[in-house]
């Protein structure tokens, strides 16, 4: 929170009479912190990650595409992703925003709440030609973290190409279009989506 010294136009007013207004952030709720464990994960992360964790032993290999953005979290989510066995060749770099992250919190009782922030994901351009991300792939795993207008952009090729679309609706709290689920094959909410 920071305190600015506003100069309110009342006339005939001194400056010690004029009101001091204060802005910035503030949350309802406060909640004390044992301790931070911070992780290079997103939900399209650790999709990526399971999945070639799944299939390291076999010919099939696991791509994962999306925007770095210019801060150390991306290099190192880059690492842990290339460390687990995903290809990360076709993602690119943001130099003027700061990673994609997301903080999940968890109560004692198990339940937990979560804060995406968005970052370098948003940053695809609207209309970029993505029909060769699906080139070669048997399925397209899609999720929220990135605009609908990417997800719809690929699921087009996907179905053009004949590739089975798979859409986790996590992420983030917005209606899906009707011409996003119509390509899609298969739906996974998570528990508040149901």
């Amino acid at each position: 929170c920071q305190l600015f010294h506003i100069s309110w136009a009342h006339s005939g007013t001194s400056t010690a009479q004029k009101p001091c207004g204060v802005f910035g952030g503030y949350s309802v709720t406060s909640i004390l912190a044992l301790y931070v464990t911070y992780c290079a994960v997103l939900q399209g992360a650790n999709q990526a990650v399971a999945a070639a964790r799944l299939t390291h032993s076999s010919p099939r290999k696991t791509r994962f595409i999306c925007r770095f953005g210019n801060d150390s979290y991306a290099t190192m989510l880059e690492q842990e992703l290339v460390g687990n066995g995903v290809d990360v060749s076709r993602c690119r770099k943001v130099t003027d925003m700061p990673s994609g992250h997301s903080m999940v919190m968890l109560e004692p009782d198990g339940a937990a709440s979560s804060v995406v922030v968005g970052g370098a994901n948003t940053a695809w351009p609207q209309g970029e030609p993505l029909s060769h991300v699906v080139s070669g792939a048997a399925v397209v795993l899609l999720q929220r973290e990135i605009p609908d207008h990417v997800n719809l952009a690929v699921a087009a090729a996907a179905a053009e190409a004949g590739v089975p679309v798979i859409l986790d609706v996590g992420g983030e709290d917005r209606p899906l279009s009707n011409e996003l689920l119509s390509l899609m094959d298969y739906l996974i909410p998570n528990e508040l989506e149901l």
